[in-house]
């Protein structure tokens, strides 16, 4: 019993221990990221953003095993992809052409865990509404929900800026993509 205890005791510190020291890697991989110019992202980052925009698995690996970070991701073209199946290419390249989205750095700011993606908690953050005041994050959720496209739970970029596009959408989408556009 007692000792038992001890264990769980021990075990969760050391658990609270490991969430500390992540914490300051999750952070510097954030600010780096967060930067309007993909040019800082390692080859770490630009596979987890190229995941988060659901290139097929099977691509982002194989241009991990390539070493690509984020100046050769916005270096490349079509035929840099010629290796690349066809699909996979137009997904890539996609995925290139966000990198000078006036959105995107406004987007990975509020990324607090690096994924490339925003849950309910961060895009209560990032989206205004109209007079500054933040949303709620029930109001987030159902914004979250109608765009989240993949049922993953968090938005990509390419989602997020789906919906801002998306003259369709609820009133909280209208109203933020009009502060987001005209801050962009």
């Amino acid at each position: 019993g007692k000792d038992d205890g001890a264990k769980v005791d021990s075990a969760s510190r050391k658990r609270k221990g490991a969430a500390d020291d992540d914490a300051p890697r999750l952070t510097r991989n954030k600010r780096s990221r967060a930067a309007a110019d993909a040019g800082e992202w390692s080859a770490e980052d630009v596979s987890a953003y190229l995941g988060s925009l659901a290139v097929a698995p099977a691509a982002v690996e194989k241009i991990a095993a390539k070493a690509v970070d984020g100046p050769k991701l916005r270096a490349l073209s079509a035929g840099a992809l010629s290796w690349l199946p066809r699909d996979d290419r137009a997904a890539v390249l996609g995925a290139v052409a966000h990198l000078d989205d006036p959105l995107l750095p406004e987007f990975l700011r509020h990324d607090g865990d690096g994924s490339f993606t925003l849950d309910a908690a961060e895009l209560a953050l990032a989206v205004p509404r109209v007079g500054g005041h933040y949303i709620s994050k029930k109001t987030a959720q159902k914004m979250l929900d109608e765009a989240d496209a993949d049922g993953s739970g968090a938005l990509s970029f390419g989602e997020f800026r789906g919906a801002v596009d998306n003259k369709a959408a609820s009133a909280q989408w209208r109203a933020a993509a009009s502060k987001l556009v005209d801050d962009a």
